[in-house]
């Protein structure tokens, strides 16, 4: 059997692919996977670098459904077949900042009360959860709603590429441009058995529905956003999630319930089939995306504060610094510092804020 970690193997069983697609580098790239490999390439014609999927099971599955989706999912340019049963797809080459969820996870360096990392986790939650309507299709269709069935870190793709600006907390940008997502070759239509999914990210005991992406979501925003595999122990029960994510904190007892709801949201769509993308999706824009970012902001700075917190006067005075970008301040003003008592009133009254005493703080 040809060696396609090779390749001397991978141009024996597709001589006349590698005669336009010049592999690159000493062997394959990405994540070890069943399936097969995965090779950078150069197409010679057009002077581009591409990916070339090589798997001994066909591929023509995952070639058709890709075209199928008008949506985040890796555009596919080519496809033949080769000796011996194998098949090879060549597709868009996702390099920096593109980056895996798994490699982002081993990348990023964990620290207690990382506020910017929890919005980050939930800025990709909601772009996954954008890119996976595009999968599952119109609710009450007949046709064209599938399932992936295999939502993990490894099949998902993050542009991770933060805009440099103190003025918008929400800092990746677009959903829709966020994220794609690989590997449709077990994907199913809506309703069908799958065997072939990873267990660990399945739904345990259903079948396949849109609800059972859901569940893959939340085990796999639990990981990223912990740094460690929680298991379906945790995803079973919603005291569960709220005491993990409580121990992995973003320092605002806010922005962890809404983290706790969305996870435990999700997790429950495996088995209560009401609850969908969009739902979920109007949950995370109600009680996040839809807030006034100066807010989110003002929650930021608060969590890096801490216990006991700081009276109202004290608390206006510390984040007159933060908000100065975001209002275009340059003067200190007891005008200005009204405002921001005002807000933190506001915050106060909204559940984004606490009081202890007279002081405010984050939890």
């Amino acid at each position: 059997m040809p060696d396609v970690t090779k390749k001397g193997g991978v141009r024996k069983l597709f001589p006349a692919l590698c005669e336009r697609f010049e592999l690159v580098g000493k062997g394959p790239i990405g994540e070890p996977s069943g399936f097969g490999v995965v090779w950078k390439a150069r197409d010679t014609w057009l002077d581009q670098q591409v990916a070339i999927k090589i798997s001994k099971e066909d591929l023509s599955w995952e070639v058709t459904l890709s075209r199928l989706i008008d949506g985040q999912t890796v555009r596919v340019c080519e496809y033949c077949r080769g000796d011996e049963g194998w098949s090879a797809c060549v597709m868009e080459l996702l390099e920096a900042p593109w980056i895996s969820l798994a490699e982002r996870k081993r990348e990023h360096q964990y620290q207690p009360n990382d506020f910017r990392h929890h919005l980050d986790c939930l800025e990709i939650g909601r772009g996954l959860l954008s890119a996976l309507q595009c999968i599952h299709g119109q609710r009450y269709a007949r046709q064209n709603r599938y399932v992936h069935a295999d939502v993990k870190p490894a099949n998902l793709f993050v542009r991770f590429s933060p805009a440099d600006s103190s003025l918008n907390p929400f800092r990746l940008g677009s959903p829709e441009r966020l994220i794609k997502v690989i590997d449709l070759g077990i994907s199913v239509a809506a309703g069908t058995p799958n065997c072939y999914c990873t267990p660990a990210y399945d739904a345990p005991g259903v079948i396949e529905h849109p609800g059972s992406d859901l569940y893959s979501v939340a085990m796999t925003l639990l990981e990223l956003l912990t740094g460690n595999y929680p298991g379906h122990a945790v995803l079973g029960h919603k005291v569960r999630i709220k005491k993990l994510v409580e121990q992995n904190s973003s320092g605002s007892a806010y922005l962890d319930d809404v983290t706790v709801e969305i996870i435990n949201g999700c997790a429950r769509a495996a088995k209560n089939r009401g609850i969908t993308n969009a739902k979920v999706l109007e949950q995370m824009e109600q009680y996040l995306f839809g807030l006034d970012p100066v807010y989110v902001v003002i929650m930021g700075a608060v969590s890096e504060l801490g216990a006991p917190g700081l009276k109202k006067s004290a608390l206006s005075e510390y984040l007159f610094g933060p908000l100065s970008p975001w209002f275009g301040w340059t003067n200190y003003s007891a005008r200005r510092i009204q405002l921001i008592e005002e807000m933190i009133r506001d915050m106060y009254q909204g559940g984004m804020l606490f009081r202890h005493g007279h002081c405010y703080w984050s939890r």
